[in-house]
C-alpha cells in the first residue's frame, strides 16, 4: 500500500487467524517509512525497558528504525485522530488495483509482542494507514470495502476482466 509509485512494496501483512480470538499482524518498516513512526514514543518505551536517556533512545532510533519489525497480536485500536489522511491503497488480494481510501491520520494501537506482554504503538501517517489496513483483513474487510458502490464495482470489474484476459475459455477443438 502506497501512496508513491515508487515504494510498491506493502510494508505490512495480515496472517490468518491463529485461534478463534488470535490475529497477527507483521509489520517491517523500510527506509522511506520512517517518518511514519512516532519516535518520542518510541523513545520513551526504549528509555522504560531499557534504561537509555531519552536523548540516546531517539538517536539510536535513527539508525535502528530502518528494517524495524514488530508483530501485533490481537492488535485493538485504543485511540484514533479526528484528522484524517487519504492514501493510494492497493492490497495483494486484488492485484494491479489502488484506490484511494480515507483513514484517521494518527492511531493508537495496543497488542500482545511476541514475550506476551502487553504494549502501545502510537503511529502516523504511512504506518498508521497500514496498521489499519493489515487490521481490516483480520476482520474480513478489504480496502474496496470502504470505497463508494461505484468505485468499488469499477475495480472488481477491471479484476473479471484481467481474469478472463489471463485465462481464456478454450474454444471447442483445441488441444
Amino acid at each position: 500500500m502506497t501512496n508513491n509509485p515508487g515504494l510498491s512494496k506493502l510494508p505490512g501483512m495480515a496472517f490468518a487467524k491463529l485461534a478463534v480470538t488470535g490475529a497477527i499482524i507483521a509489520i517491517t518498516l523500510g527506509e522511506s517509512h520512517y517518518e511514519s513512526v512516532n519516535t518520542t514514543q518510541t523513545a520513551d518505551d526504549l528509555n522504560h525497558l531499557h534504561g537509555v536517556t531519552p536523548a540516546q533512545a531517539r538517536a539510536m532510533l535513527a539508525g535502528v528504525l530502518v528494517g524495524w519489525r514488530t508483530r501485533l497480536a490481537n492488535p485493538e485500536l485504543v485511540w484514533v485522530s479526528d484528522e484524517t489522511v487519504c492514501y493510494n491503497e492497493g492490497c495483494l488480494s486484488l492485484p494491479e488495483q489502488y484506490a484511494d481510501v480515507t483513514r484517521p491520520a494518527a492511531i493508537r494501537v495496543r497488542y500482545l509482542d511476541h514475550e506476551n506482554e502487553i504494549r502501545e504503538l502510537a503511529a502516523e501517517g504511512l504506518l498508521a494507514t497500514c496498521i489499519q489496513h493489515e487490521m481490516d483483513h483480520l476482520d474480513g474487510v478489504l480496502f474496496v470495502d470502504r470505497l463508494t458502490a461505484l468505485k468499488r464495482n469499477i475495480i472488481l470489474r477491471k479484476l473479471v476482466k484481467a481474469r478472463k484476459a489471463a485465462d481464456p475459455v478454450p474454444v471447442a477443438g483445441d488441444a
